[in-house]
C-alpha cells in the first residue's frame, strides 16, 4: 500500500514539474513572439505564438497576439478566431474585446463590432475616453488618414455592403455564442500585469516591465486613434483623441524605444495632427522621421515602406516612393495571405504605384502592367462586380498615352458605365471622345 502511495505521488510531482516546465517554454515562445510583434515581424510572431500555444493552450495572451498580428497582415477571420479563444479564457481583458471590434467591422459585421466597443468601454472605461456617441446623419468626413492603409483610396478593406454580405465568409456568426457572452457579463476587468502574472509571464524576468507598461501606453494611443466605426454600417462612434493618444505614444517610445510599431503609430498620429490644424497632405512628411527609425529598427517592416512611400510622394521624392512601394509589394507578397482584404491592400498597392509611374515619370507601358495586376487582383476580389472604376479609368489614360485607342476607349467605357450618373465620371467624357476621334 505504502508502494502505491509513493509510486502514485511521484507521478503526480513529474506530472506538476512536467506542467511548470511547459509553461516556462511556453512563455520563452511567447517572449519571442512579443518581441517579434513589436518590431513588425508579424510572421514570426505568429510562428512563436502557436509554439506558445501549442505549450500552453490556456496561454490567452498569446492568442490575444496571434490574433493581432494576423489582423496586421489582414487575416481578420483567423484573427476573430483567435480573439474569441482569448476572451473565452480571460473575458476580463478589455484590449480583446477592442481588437474584435476592429475586426469585426472590418469584415461588415457592425452589430457584432458595437457589441464589443460596448463591452471594452463597460470593462475599461479609460479605453475609449475619447469616444462620442453620434449619430449616423451627422458623420462627417474625417480626415485622410496618415497611415496609407486608412486612407479613402488605399483603405485597409473595401467594406462589405449590406446587400453584398453573403459573398464572402463572415468573419463571425451574427448572434455570438451565448455561453461566452454569459461568461464575459460576469468577468472581472483586468490588466495587461493581471494577465501577465496569471499567465505566468513575470516582469523584469521573461518581459521587462517598462516594455508591459510602454505596450499599455501604445494601447491607449491606438485607441484614441483608430476608435470608430465605419458610417456604411450605420457608426455610432468616434474618436477625437489625437492630442491625447500623442501624449500616451511619447510615454511609450520614451518606456520602449526600440519598439518599431510605436514610432509608426506616431509617425501617423503627428500626420493627423498636422493635416487637422489646417495642413495639406504634404503634411504627413512631420512623421517621416519615425517612419525611418522604425526602418532601422526592422529593415524588413512592409507597413513602414508602405508608409514611407506614401509619404515621400506626397513630398515629390517621386523614385524613392517607388522604391519603398516596391519594396512593400515584395514584403507583402512573400506573406501570402489571400484573405479579400489582403489582397484588397495588394490591388490598392499596384494601383497606387501605377499612378506614381504614369502620373509622375510618364512611364506609361510600365504603369498599364500595374494596372493590370491591380484589375487581375479585383476579379478575384469581387468575381461578380469586378469594375474599380479608378484602376480602369487610369489604365485607360495611360493608353491614351502611348496610342491604344481602342483599349483606351474599352477601359474609360468600363469605368464610366460603373456609375454614368455619378459627377466626378463627367470629367471621363473628354477622354473617351479623344479616343474615339483617333478610331476609324
Amino acid at each position: 500500500m505504502i508502494r502505491l502511495f509513493v509510486i502514485v505521488s511521484l507521478a503526480f510531482t513529474l506530472f506538476a514539474v512536467s506542467d511548470a516546465f511547459a509553461q516556462e517554454d511556453a512563455n520563452t515562445y511567447f517572449r519571442k513572439g512579443w518581441s517579434a510583434y513589436g518590431m513588425g515581424n508579424y510572421e514570426t510572431a505568429i510562428v512563436n505564438l502557436g509554439k506558445a500555444i501549442e505549450l500552453n493552450p490556456k496561454h490567452a495572451l498569446a492568442y490575444f497576439y496571434r490574433g493581432r498580428c494576423k489582423s496586421e497582415i489582414k487575416d481578420y477571420k483567423l484573427a476573430i478566431e483567435d480573439f474569441d479563444k482569448a476572451i473565452e479564457l480571460e473575458p476580463g481583458y478589455a484590449m480583446a474585446y477592442f481588437d474584435r471590434s476592429q475586426a469585426r467591422n472590418i469584415l461588415g459585421d457592425a452589430k457584432g463590432s458595437e457589441a464589443d466597443i460596448a463591452k471594452a468601454q463597460e470593462l475599461d472605461a479609460s479605453l475609449l475616453a475619447n469616444v462620442e456617441p453620434t449619430k449616423k446623419e451627422e458623420n462627417k468626413p474625417e480626415p485622410a488618414k496618415v497611415e496609407p492603409t486608412a486612407k479613402p483610396e488605399v483603405a485597409k478593406v473595401e467594406p462589405i455592403p449590406p446587400d453584398k454580405k453573403n459573398e464572402g465568409e463572415p468573419a463571425v456568426a451574427k448572434n455570438p455564442d451565448k455561453k461566452a457572452s454569459d461568461i464575459s457579463q460576469k468577468a472581472k476587468a483586468l490588466n495587461l500585469l493581471d494577465l501577465m502574472a496569471k499567465q505566468g509571464v513575470v516582469p523584469d524576468k521573461i518581459i521587462p516591465k517598462k516594455e508591459i507598461e510602454a505596450e499599455e501606453l501604445y494601447n491607449s494611443a491606438k485607441k484614441k486613434m483608430h476608435t470608430r466605426l465605419h458610417p456604411e454600417f450605420g457608426s455610432t462612434v468616434k474618436a477625437f483623441g489625437y492630442d491625447e493618444a500623442l501624449k500616451d505614444i511619447e510615454k511609450s517610445i520614451a518606456l520602449n524605444p526600440k519598439n518599431a510599431q510605436a514610432y509608426l503609430l506616431r509617425a501617423d498620429i503627428r500626420g493627423m495632427i498636422a493635416y487637422r490644424d489646417g495642413g495639406d497632405d504634404s503634411a504627413i512628411s512631420v512623421g517621416l522621421d519615425d517612419i525611418e527609425k522604425a526602418l532601422k529598427l526592422n529593415p524588413n517592416y512592409a507597413e513602414a515602406y508602405y508608409q514611407r512611400g506614401v509619404t515621400r510622394r506626397y513630398t515629390g521624392d517621386i523614385q524613392g516612393a517607388l522604391a519603398d512601394m516596391n519594396k512593400s509589394l515584395e514584403l507583402t507578397e512573400k506573406r501570402n495571405v489571400d484573405t479579400r482584404e489582403a489582397l484588397s491592400f495588394l490591388r490598392a498597392s499596384y494601383e497606387r504605384r501605377a499612378e506614381m509611374k504614369s502620373e509622375n515619370i510618364g512611364d506609361y507601358k510600365s504603369a498599364i502592367k500595374d494596372f493590370d495586376k491591380a484589375i487581375e487582383l479585383d476579379i478575384k476580389i469581387r468575381p461578380d462586380d469586378h469594375r474599380y472604376p479608378t484602376a480602369y479609368e487610369s489604365r485607360g489614360k495611360a493608353k491614351l498615352k502611348i496610342g491604344d485607342y481602342r483599349g483606351a476607349l474599352a477601359d474609360l467605357e468600363t469605368a464610366y458605365n460603373h456609375n454614368p450618373n455619378a459627377t466626378y465620371l463627367n470629367s471621363l467624357l473628354p477622354y473617351i471622345n479623344e479616343a474615339k476621334s483617333h478610331i476609324k
